[in-house]
C-alpha cells in the first residue's frame, strides 16, 4: 500500500521542485538529484575526460541535457571503465 507521500506525488517519495539549469526553469526530483553524481556511471568513469578527448557518449548526452534542460544519472554504458573521472579530479 502506498504511503501518503507517494500518493501525493504520484509515486515519488519527495516533492518535485523548480530550479534554473542551463538558463531554463526546470522541475527537479530531489531524491534523484541527491544521488545523481555519486551513482552515475559517467561521474565514476576513467573515460569521462575534458574535451577534446571526452567520451562521445558523454558529449552527446551533455548536448541533450543542455538542449532540453535535463539531467541523467547514467545507469548503463558500453564504454564504462571504473575509476576516478579525470574531469572531476582536482
Amino acid at each position: 500500500m502506498a504511503n501518503e507521500t507517494e500518493k501525493k506525488y504520484g509515486g515519488m517519495t519527495a516533492e518535485p521542485r523548480q530550479e534554473e539549469h542551463y538558463g531554463k526553469l526546470v522541475w527537479v526530483s530531489p531524491k534523484v538529484e541527491e544521488i545523481r553524481r555519486t551513482e552515475c556511471l559517467c561521474y565514476n568513469c576513467k573515460n569521462f575526460k575534458p574535451k577534446p578527448d571526452e567520451c562521445l557518449i558523454a558529449i552527446e548526452t551533455y548536448a541533450l541535457c543542455q538542449k532540453f534542460g535535463i539531467a541523467f544519472p547514467i545507469a548503463r554504458c558500453p564504454e564504462f571503465v571504473h575509476g576516478p573521472a579525470p574531469l572531476l579530479e582536482s
